[in-house]
């Protein structure tokens, strides 16, 4: 605190530069969502059934029952080369979005997302 009383702002985002990645705060839970592709949780059903296929001689198949469930996101937590920067970043990515970065370059891919400032 200052001798005003007002709490003092320390500017970290100055010290890391233009193109340095946002740091995940790590105090606060994270979602279940990767920073590329944006891609999250969904909601879905499992269906129950019982009969035998008509194809095999039976009446047909029929459902018995659908109970809620989730379908999770592939997720890892990966530390990057972006050569353009000469140095690693951090990302909690889809397996898909890894599959991105391959494709289009890691540079490209993060400053598409938003993670990485482009330069001017």
């Amino acid at each position: 605190m200052s001798p005003s009383g007002q709490l003092e702002q320390s500017d970290n985002a100055n010290e890391r530069g233009p193109n340095s990645p946002r740091q995940m705060d790590r105090t606060e839970p994270m979602a279940r969502r990767c920073q590329i592709t944006g891609a999250g949780t969904r909601s879905g059903n499992r269906k129950a059934t019982r009969g035998k296929a008509k194809y095999l001689g039976g009446v047909g198949t029929k459902i018995t029952g659908l109970t809620k469930r989730r379908f999770k996101v592939n997720l890892q937590k990966k530390r990057i080369w972006v050569p353009e920067l000469n140095q690693f970043v951090r990302v909690r990515l889809s397996v898909r979005a890894l599959k991105t970065i391959s494709k289009k370059g890691a540079y490209r891919t993060l400053i598409d997302a938003g993670l990485l400032q482009p330069p001017k």
